[in-house]
């Protein structure tokens, strides 16, 4: 596999949306061709990005209000929030 588009290795990676507190933080939410969908972080305004995957089905936004707490929203109601930057992730089933 080549290294893709922000650090993302993979066939075909897939953006699907980017959120920036400033001008160095931000996250985004990307797939790498038919693999799970992918969470990742910069703190250096892009030059790197770092993260882990997670098997929850496609996710479609993200947003920061600072660079701490974050959401993410996918398909089937999956609402996925970090309290800390994304390095832990929890899930939001709304009523």
């Amino acid at each position: 596999m080549a290294s893709g588009a922000y650090g993302i290795t993979g066939d075909w990676p897939l953006i699907s949306d980017i959120s920036f507190t400033d001008s160095l933080h931000g996250w985004m939410v990307v797939t790498p061709g038919g693999g799970d969908w992918v969470f990742k972080k910069t703190i250096d305004g892009g030059l790197t990005w770092t993260g882990d995957s997670y098997g929850v089905g496609p996710l479609h936004a993200i947003h920061f209000i600072d660079n701490n707490n974050g959401w993410a929203v996918g398909w089937n109601g999956n609402i996925l929030h970090t309290p800390d930057g994304g390095t832990s992730l929890d899930g939001i089933r709304p009523r």
